[in-house]
């Protein structure tokens, strides 16, 4: 492999992702994440920079994906070298465990966690 594509704006990312290697989140903020979870929901592994808010948690010990460390470069190349060594089976465990993140962040548990929130209010 020896190119990288940068496409730019993209009205549907959907397809993009699932055609992709990986994904390799430079954000400086990502709270909660959710080009990581669109990653995930595509199949996608991802690399992300571990900015504040969001992708330690959702990679959650590489467990499902790779962080590197803020403002470095050598950490960047170590972890997608990491990445391009790892075999299938490696890669697979990591983007089960990124999808099994996604009931983590779906519209009923935050409807749930408000609810909890606001029943609290009232005692």
């Amino acid at each position: 492999m020896d190119k990288v594509d940068l496409s730019g704006y993209v009205e549907d990312v959907t397809m993009v992702m699932k055609n992709s290697l990986c994904l390799l989140s430079t954000s400086l903020w990502e709270d909660p994440g959710f080009v990581m979870i669109e990653a995930a929901m595509s199949n996608t592994f991802v690399i992300s920079y571990n900015c504040p808010n969001g992708p330690e948690e959702f990679i959650d010990n590489a467990s499902a994906g790779l962080l590197f460390d803020s403002n470095n470069a050598e950490s960047l190349i170590k972890k997608f070298k990491q990445f391009m060594n790892m075999n299938e089976e490696e890669k697979l465990i990591k983007k089960i465990n990124a999808k099994k993140k996604l009931k983590k962040y779906t519209i009923f548990m935050h409807a749930k966690k408000l609810n909890g929130v606001l029943s609290n209010e009232k005692q």
